[in-house]
């Protein structure tokens, strides 16, 4: 609720913004978007991981001042809120000087000896050019059955390895995430990738339990409250539609449901992984035994 009241006052701001005139010396500045659209998005974009109520209201009545301010300003462009805004942007730009108009060339470095690029060297490529390695998996089942996985390319040739020896990998398991090692250390990429994964998957679970927890009785409160409205009007000869029908316990209930069922896939989906990488170890071991 707090993220849609959030969009909802981040909209009611930017649609204030073509009703207030600025001068031009605010916005003549080229490549720099309007100061008030950017000091309304950096302050969003500022707040948008706070989960304190403290600073959840904080931010709110600050966002509710500031449209208050924008609304007057865009009503009378000779208001003392429109003064107010407009000293304020000057002052803040003034801590920005304009670049010089016409500035001086950089200095071509000075070539030294044996700094010639070699044109029969081929040049490296760049990241985007460069070729993406395949999965190690492969999902071999059809959507919505049960997920089954086989390797994409290993066991490898023993040519194609390096030294000529082949090294049985291991499974491995770090935070309930079943993995390949290949070898130690483990690099810098595969280790991020392992802890945002997760770091997701901790996120669900908090969010679940927050529901469950924290959701519950105030969907109950509200779904009393409701309740109650219903037969006061009832009494009182005004008939509502529907009834009462438990709309937020309902969308709690579904709320934790639908966590609950990402989660079951998920881990589904991890049991058929490390069931495919056991596959792979124990090919790998077959080869090597032949390999000696």
């Amino acid at each position: 609720r707090a993220s849609l009241a959030g969009f909802a006052l981040y909209r009611a701001l930017l649609r204030q913004i073509p009703r207030i005139p600025l001068p031009d010396d605010l916005l003549a500045r080229a490549g720099w978007t309007h100061p008030i659209r950017y000091l309304v998005r950096s302050g969003f974009s500022r707040n948008k991981n706070d989960t304190s109520p403290r600073l959840i209201t904080s931010a709110f009545k600050s966002g509710y001042r500031f449209l208050t301010l924008l609304s007057r300003a865009g009503d009378n462009s000779s208001s003392p809120q429109h003064g107010e805004i407009v000293d304020f942007l000057r002052d803040r730009q003034a801590k920005f000087p304009h670049p010089p108009l016409d500035p001086a060339p950089a200095p071509a470095p000075q070539k030294t000896r044996g700094t010639t690029p070699d044109p029969s060297s081929p040049a490296k490529p760049r990241d985007s050019e460069r070729e993406i390695p395949p999965p190690l998996l492969t999902k071999i089942s059809a959507p919505g059955e049960k997920p089954v996985y086989t390797s994409t390319f290993r066991p490898r040739p023993l040519a194609e390895l390096t030294g000529g020896v082949r090294k049985v990998p291991v499974v491995d398991e770090t935070t309930n995430i079943a993995f390949l090692r290949i070898g130690k250390p483990q690099s810098h990429w595969h280790a991020n990738f392992l802890r945002r994964k997760a770091v997701k998957r901790y996120v669900r679970i908090n969010m679940a339990l927050d529901l469950w927890d924290e959701g519950r009785p105030t969907a109950t409160e509200e779904d009393r409250w409701e309740s109650f409205l219903a037969r006061q009007a009832a009494e009182e000869g005004v008939d509502i539609r529907g009834g009462w029908t438990g709309e937020d316990e309902n969308a709690r209930q579904y709320g934790v449901h639908h966590i609950r069922q990402q989660l079951d896939d998920e881990a589904e989906d991890m049991i058929a992984r490390g069931k495919a990488m056991t596959e792979i170890v124990e090919q790998e071991k077959k080869l090597a035994e032949r390999e000696k």
